[in-house]
């Protein structure tokens, strides 16, 4: 249950909760432009959930709900909406930073971004590429010392990725657990984990069934290292009749 009241509570804030204010028109696509995107860890080649990706007018360090967008389970992201100029890209994700050197939006323009970042921390980010126009870009991480946790959960039987399977890393109570959604392809990844002993619990639903829960114990986590476990799931289980 407090696994999935912090769902709920990460959908909540990432979509600002419930509206109250005025009901705004949506930007004319033809005087505004578009930023979308994947993000990964550059080690692990791992999509990203739950990322924060700020488009912030340059030199303002301006984060509105309209210029910010949080990642999917596969990594993406969308930015639409954005007024022509000049934007200064900011990445969020656990205890990293990265910042990245300004990028151009042009009217009627989707500005395609492959961001690749170093998600433990501790390394200077690597150059991304971006597809529709080549800005140079870098940046840096805040902190390293942490440890990243990914894996791939699939289907015992059948070997088959199971997407939107919840992985909850913790050390103690549950409600400081960190949490990651498998992707499309079943990967999933935890990043900015202290070193420590780890509990893995991972829930996965059945339609016409419910919750299907596997735990993993002491699973160990390193500084400045990723560390992988594959899980498997029995997803043969029905309901009684």
């Amino acid at each position: 249950m407090i696994q999935r009241l912090l769902i709920a509570s990460a959908f909540l804030v990432a979509c600002g909760g419930p509206s109250t204010g005025p009901t705004l028109r949506p930007a004319d696509p033809s005087t505004t432009g578009t930023v979308t995107g994947k993000v990964r860890d550059r080690s692990t080649g791992v999509s990203l959930s739950f990322a924060t990706i700020v488009a912030s007018p340059a030199g303002t360090g301006e984060r509105a709900p309209e210029n910010t967008a949080t990642t999917g389970g596969g990594g993406e992201f969308e930015i639409p909406g954005l007024k022509p100029g000049a934007y200064d890209m900011i990445i969020y994700y656990s205890d990293v930073d990265v910042r990245w050197q300004r990028i151009d939006v042009k009217a009627g323009d989707k500005l395609a971004l492959d961001i690749e970042i170093n998600a433990s921390g501790g390394e200077p980010q690597e150059v991304a590429s971006a597809r529709s126009h080549s800005p140079t870009q870098t940046g840096s991480a805040s902190k390293g010392g942490r440890g990243i946790l990914t894996g791939t959960v699939v289907d015992q039987a059948s070997g088959e990725p199971l997407e939107g399977a919840t992985v909850a890393a913790t050390v103690g109570l549950m409600i400081n657990a960190q949490i990651a959604v498998a992707g499309e392809d079943g990967q999933f990844s935890i990043i900015g984990l202290r070193p420590g002993t780890y509990k893995l619990s991972v829930f996965y639903r059945l339609i016409d069934y419910g919750d299907i829960e596997v735990s993993i114990s002491n699973v160990e986590i390193s500084g400045g290292k990723t560390t992988s476990v594959p899980i498997r799931l029995d997803t043969s289980v029905r309901a009684a009749d």
